[in-house]
């Protein structure tokens, strides 16, 4: 079985700034009622609705001119809300 991986937003958000775009320039450019300070959320650890993810992985990819197959990912962890299951 293999394991789930999400988008690693903390690397995305990373790539973004490393390229000369500051989070401020980000959220104008996405147009998606985005702040600088939820983009650090979402840097933070934080997971974005999905259009919002969405549209952030479409400008990644623009800005980094790479595939979405090649988008960071990392191993997909169950929020802290979510019940386990005793065995």
């Amino acid at each position: 079985m293999s394991t789930l991986q999400s988008p690693d937003w903390f690397a995305i958000i990373t790539d973004l700034i490393y390229a000369g775009v500051p989070m401020k320039e980000i959220a104008r450019r996405l147009d998606m009622g985005m702040s600088g300070q939820l983009l650090r959320h979402y840097r933070a650890g934080g997971q974005p609705l999905y259009v919002r993810g969405e549209a952030l992985i479409k400008f990644w990819s623009e800005k980094m001119e790479k595939s979405v197959l090649e988008l960071p990912r990392k191993p997909f962890v169950r929020g802290h809300r979510v019940a386990r299951k005793k065995l």
